[in-house]
């Protein structure tokens, strides 16, 4: 009975057709079908993947492309005056007025002066509160209410601001990363 609702439900109808033929000359069990349903899918998805046709992908006037794409590149500069890539002759920045030297067609961003040299000269105000912790031996600053500005300079881009620790003013290199800055006990008690 299995058997049968198997055969009638079959999309393939050549097959279909070749096991209805079967189980009527010999009786097939239910094995026998279902093994032969498999081999017949199988065979369909070899075939199809046999029969495949392959993509080829080719590059036709190679040259031809190469030489346009030189002559794209030849339009467009990365320019020197508004930092941007545009075709040459085309620049934005072309009539302003730099707000760092005052000079005309190009940008702060891009200013050549000695005013821009510091460029990387950052000032932020920083506030933290350092709370005293007795249990342990590492000694704390305690509070740090207010540091003014920050000051990094172009070649060494780290931070350093001076402290006063017992009123002495004490160089310290600062970590944005950490929670705390730690001194030896030595320059503590200087």
């Amino acid at each position: 009975m299995l058997r049968d609702k198997i055969i009638q439900g079959l999309l393939d109808k050549a097959l279909q057709e070749r096991l209805i033929r079967e189980t009527s000359k010999k009786a097939k069990t239910l094995q026998e079908v279902v093994s032969e349903c498999k081999t017949a899918e199988n065979s369909k998805v070899q075939a199809s993947v046999m029969n495949e046709k392959l993509s080829v992908n080719a590059l036709k006037n190679f040259r031809n492309y190469r030489n346009q794409s030189k002559n794209n590149q030849k339009n467009e500069v990365n320019c020197k005056q508004c930092g941007k890539i545009h075709e040459k002759k085309k620049c934005p920045a072309y009539g302003t007025k730099c707000r760092n030297c005052d000079g005309r067609n190009h940008w702060a961003k891009m200013c050549r002066t000695q005013r821009n040299k510091q460029k990387n000269v950052a000032a932020r105000r920083v506030n933290a509160i350092e709370e005293n912790c007795e249990n342990s031996e590492t000694i704390y600053i305690g509070e740090l209410k207010s540091v003014n500005e920050l000051d990094m300079k172009e070649t060494n881009c780290v931070w350093y601001e001076k402290i006063y620790v017992n009123k002495n003013p004490v160089m310290f290199k600062l970590d944005t990363g950490s929670q705390v800055n730690v001194i030896p006990k030595s320059e503590l008690l200087k």
